[in-house]
């Protein structure tokens, strides 16, 4: 109520019951608003599951169509013959044999036998 006029605690009824009607709508919204807010996460939280599905999904078809690749592996395999000498490119990469480890390690993490590779032995 405004600052001149509030009623005396005992005045009406009525007026206090206005009061608890205003809190029993209020306490009502609160809890609607609340049910929506955890509706709305679970909606999000499921469509956040289903899109990392399908990226996991997507992610296994790119593994697997990449170890299904005959041709690409015969072309490599025929350029590593091509160039025994070093290019200008790759002459400044150590030949440590570190990165060579790490490859064979991933692949071992994937559960992938690594092929050793002859033309590297030949070339060491």
């Amino acid at each position: 109520y405004a600052a001149p006029y509030r009623p005396h605690p005992h005045a009406h009824a009525a007026l206090h019951m206005h009061d608890r009607d205003r809190e029993r709508e209020r306490e009502r919204d609160r809890e609607r608003d609340r049910d929506r807010m955890r509706e709305r996460d679970e909606r999000e939280r499921r469509e956040r599951d289903r899109r990392d599905d399908e990226e996991r999904e997507r992610e296994r078809d790119r593994e697997r169509s990449r170890s299904i690749k005959p041709e690409r592996i015969r072309e490599k395999s025929y350029r590593r013959e091509r160039s025994r000498s070093r290019s200008r490119r790759h002459k400044s990469r150590s030949r440590s044999p570190r990165p060579r480890e790490r490859s064979r390690d991933r692949d071992r993490e994937r559960s992938v036998k690594p092929k050793k590779d002859k033309d590297k032995e030949e070339d060491k």
